[in-house]
């Protein structure tokens, strides 16, 4: 290994460390969202939650299939009465529980989202198949190509649970989801740094993925059992994100 080479490994590790560093220290209050915490809002659930037989037994059975509840279709008609109130009267539409309003189709919050993040999954599936058929014939093993197969793990674990959430949004799928989603864009920037900076040594690659593996767990440690940081969530996810695209690009 070259002097540059050496040189452009350590500056690789140094930007990694420091953006992981940082990222531990950028924790920021955001407690739910205004939609739900509208005193409209709340009022409206106040009125609904005591009609919970006429609401039950007047539900569609492709409802129940999905279960839903009282409680989660009290929420539901209180958002879209709510949309509708702020459009009347030139509010702005804002967020409840972290999720823009959406509207329900089959029992499914978001059909579309459903589709397309199962759409995701095939190009995954297809993209590894593919990848095997082309260095299935190699006498001597692609230095990569655990890592290849990490990526399609965690891209299509990520994808996996991005369907079932946007199809019911409850505690465990959306945990599911968005810690998926913080492993798959991390999965992808070790990936990147390791190919970038040409780390073939399993020594090396274990050396740089123990700071990745650490913030992971303090990261799903701090959202499960502190509090659920809808903002900080996105940040930490949009930032590794940015990062692993800043590196490919460089």
């Amino acid at each position: 290994m070259g002097f540059h080479q050496i040189k452009l490994n350590s500056m690789l590790m140094r930007s990694i460390l420091s953006c992981l560093i940082c990222l531990c220290f950028f924790i920021h209050l955001n407690i739910g969202s205004r939609g739900d915490q509208s005193r409209w809002y709340q009022e409206c659930l106040v009125r609904c939650r005591p009609s919970c037989p006429k609401i039950m037994s007047a539900m569609p059975l492709h409802n129940r299939l999905m279960l839903w509840d009282c409680d989660s279709e009290c929420k539901y008609s209180c958002m879209r009465e709510h949309v509708d109130y702020c459009r009347r009267n030139g509010l702005p539409v804002e967020q409840y529980y972290g999720k823009w309003p959406f509207i329900r189709l089959f029992g499914m919050q978001e059909l579309f989202s459903v589709l397309f993040s199962l759409g995701n999954l095939a190009a995954q599936i297809i993209g590894y198949k593919r990848y095997k058929e082309r260095t299935s014939h190699l006498k001597i093993k692609y230095w990569m190509d655990s890592l290849v197969w990490l990526a399609f793990v965690a891209n299509s674990n990520g994808w996996i649970w991005s369907s079932v959430f946007h199809c019911r949004d409850y505690l465990v799928t959306e945990r599911l989801d968005y810690f998926s989603a913080v492993l798959l864009v991390m999965v992808s920037t070790f990936n990147a740094v390791v190919r970038v900076a040409k780390i073939t040594g399993l020594g090396g690659q274990i050396l740089l993925g123990l700071p990745f593996i650490l913030y992971y767990l303090y990261h799903i440690t701090y959202l499960h059992f502190v509090k659920f940081d809808y903002g900080y969530n996105m940040a930490v996810t949009m930032g590794f994100g940015m990062l692993f695209n800043a590196i490919w690009i460089i």
